[in-house]
């Protein structure tokens, strides 16, 4: 049943990076249409000299703005209270969320030792969570509407600390 199961497994491994294969195809192709469209009306519809839209900046060559080095922009990170925050809390997010995933995925690989029934949970996981993002992505900006920017942001620390709070408590629970 192992070999049957590789089988399989390599099978529907086949078919979904052929699926990769010709979405990325057809995403390629629908660029290249968009822009071809897009050239096309360009030339139907050149770009507008009024001065009031293009700053008067008709026949002028702009000079580019160097982009800031990492060090420049470390300190510009450093002396931005705003900022430092912002980079603590997407360090700080990063770092939890690999953590919880480590310790998540060892202990789902106890309660499911079978390569199999591992593979058709992570399956069944990856469907839920697409499911919940795709939710969020549409409830988000209904929610920051209703409840502000401040507690909209709020709610990743708090669902994050609610369901890795009782995940190490059982980690610990089950090592101790």
């Amino acid at each position: 049943t192992d070999k049957i199961f590789h089988r399989n497994f390599l099978n529907s491994l086949r078919f979904v990076t052929g699926l990769v294969l010709v979405s990325g195809c057809v995403m390629i192709y629908m660029h290249r249409v968009a822009l071809d469209a897009s050239r096309r009306l360009a030339q139907i519809r050149p770009e507008p000299m009024d001065p009031a839209i293009t700053g008067g900046n008709i026949g002028r060559r702009r000079r580019k703005k160097r982009a800031p080095g990492l060090f420049e922009s470390l300190l510009v990170i450093a002396h931005s209270p705003y900022l430092l925050c912002i980079a603590t809390l997407v360090l700080s997010y990063g770092f939890c969320m690999n953590f919880t995933e480590v310790t998540w995925k060892t202990m789902v690989r106890r309660c499911h030792p079978d390569l199999a029934s591992y593979q058709k949970f992570q399956g069944w996981f990856s469907t839920a969570l697409g499911l919940a993002v795709f939710t969020m992505s549409v409830a988000a900006p209904v929610i920051t509407r209703m409840c502000g920017w401040h507690i909209s942001a709020l709610i990743v620390p708090m669902v994050m600390a609610a369901l890795a709070l009782p995940l190490y408590a059982s980690a610990f629970h089950t090592t101790g």
